[in-house]
This record gives structure tokens, sequence and C-alpha cells, in this order.
């Protein structure tokens, strides 16, 4: 644990300084002083991404993320302060300074690199389905999926969006504002399935 601790430590500090230094912030400054000097660690997620954030019953936000954001902030000495919305407005709050920092499995694509530095990855994944469809569940290739018949729900803003446009865009895509929305039009029959992943 003292390892991962002091591994998350150096990725926020590493994080933190290259986001000062893409948003030309000076002052005489840094992020990271400005940060300390507050006492607490802003952090933007959308609190609907199990397992790596998400809301209980009690209406707590935990998860995988939320873990290593805490043991960041407390190998700091400071707060934390979990701000959540929208997946899609997750940058532009973090390049509006409404937020220190990002978490929500965020994928780095040379896009979104040129806005903001990135550290890590902290976790590795693919794409995958969603689906009640053997029929769509059991291809090989996108290229079966991509039929103008077929639907698809996609995180707003998400590399899984992203994929959807380029690899099935014969496809009818759907945009939803958070993942339980493509849940929802699954279960419902409105699309074939939802493409999930790192975002």
């Amino acid at each position: 644990m003292r390892f991962a601790r002091t591994l998350a430590a150096c990725l926020l500090a590493t994080a933190l300084s290259a986001c000062q230094t893409l948003a030309g912030l000076g002052h005489g400054e840094t992020h990271l002083e400005r940060i300390s000097a507050r006492g607490e660690l802003r952090v933007g997620l959308s609190g609907d991404q199990p397992p790596l954030n998400m809301r209980t019953k009690q209406g707590e936000i935990v998860g995988f993320e939320v873990d290593l954001v805490r043991a960041l902030a407390g190998a700091m000495g400071l707060e934390v302060r979990l701000v959540e919305m929208p997946f899609a407005d997750l940058l532009s709050a973090l390049e509006r300074d409404e937020v220190d920092l990002v978490i929500s499995g965020m994928t780095i694509t040379p896009e979104r690199n040129a806005r903001v530095a990135f550290a890590g990855p902290y976790m590795v994944s693919g794409k995958s389905l969603l689906s009640k469809s053997a029929e769509v569940t059991g291809v090989e290739s996108p290229e079966e999926l991509d039929d103008p018949a077929r639907g698809f729900a996609a995180l707003e803003g998400s590399t899984g969006e992203a994929f959807a446009r380029r690899e099935l865009g014969r496809a009818r895509l759907v945009t939803t504002s958070d993942l339980d929305g493509g849940v929802r039009k699954v279960l419902a029959g409105e699309v074939a399935a939802e493409v999930l992943g790192r975002h």
C-alpha cells in the first residue's frame, strides 16, 4: 500500500505540473502550490462508471478511482472534494480550473492530450458490447455489426462514441449523458447494444 501511495503521489505531481505548463498559469505560483495552499484536491468524475466510480444506494461515491484519489490526497495531506458532472464536461471543467484533475476511466487520445496532460495510464482495457442479443455479441469484427437496421448507444464524448462513428458508420448511433442511459436503451430494445470500455 505504501508503494501505491508513493506512486500515486508521484503521478499526481507529474500530472499537475504538466497541466500547469499546458495552461500557462505563470503568476509565480505552480498549480500544485495552489492546491496545497487550498488544502483540497478537487476531482472531476462522472460518478456512474462502476467499478471505477459510482454511487451507492446511500448516495456515496465509491470505486477504484475514488480509492486512488483518496490515497493520492492522503499522501499529500489534502482533503478530497469529488465534483460530479457528465463525462462530456470533464475536460472543459479541467481547462476552466473548476477541478484539479479528472478521473472516470478517461482514455488518453492524441486529441485530448493536446488539451491537457495525462499521467498514467493506471488501467488498460479494450472495447466491449453490452447487448441482450447473442447475434450481436457473437460477431468477430465491427463490419458484421455495421448495419443501418441496428442502433448502438455510446457515452457522449467517449472513445466508444468515436469508435461507433468510425467503425459503425452505417448503423444508427445514440449518445447518452451517462452509461445507465445506454443500459436502459438496450433493455428497452431501442438499440442493439451499448459500446463500453475505457472512455
